[in-house]
């Protein structure tokens, strides 16, 4: 089996890119409504994106820390994999939980729906908050839902 398939923990980092060469050399962004445009010109995005597809329809659990939600590419690939393969979510997020979903629903457009059905557990603490802090009470449920 191949290491997107098992039991192992895979870090995948979404977003936050800058400073990119493209194939020709020129200095680009993937920012803004051009970022599917950008991907699909760019045989080395096309990689990245095709694997998050495959990671994701190899994955029963994807634990989001950090997302806002707002990339289309991104909520289409989650949206996919909930209603194709049953992915389930996990978020962390300091958002309160009614904060959290009002933001995904003005965020994720047509998406939203798909991911709330997708969701399976929210924590509304900051990762420090509850990872990093001894004995934070919600860390064996964290444990509980990654593990099941």
């Amino acid at each position: 089996r191949d290491c997107a398939i098992g039991r192992k923990l895979h870090y995948v980092k979404l977003h936050g890119s800058f400073n990119w060469h493209s194939s020709v050399g020129d200095r680009v962004m993937v920012i803004g409504a051009q970022k599917d445009k950008l991907i699909e010109g760019e045989e080395l995005l096309r990689y990245y994106s095709f694997l998050f597809a495959r990671v994701l329809k190899e994955t029963t659990i994807l634990c989001v820390i950090g997302y806002s939600f707002r990339d289309h590419h991104i909520n289409k690939a989650l949206a996919k994999a909930i209603d194709d393969h049953r992915l389930a979510l996990c978020v962390i997020s300091p958002l309160s939980a009614s904060q959290f979903r009002q933001s995904l629903k003005n965020c994720a457009g047509g998406h939203a729906n798909a991911l709330l059905r997708g969701l399976v557990a929210y924590f509304p603490w900051s990762v420090e908050q509850l990872l990093l802090k001894e004995q934070h009470p919600a860390r064996s449920e964290l444990y509980r839902v990654l593990t099941s």
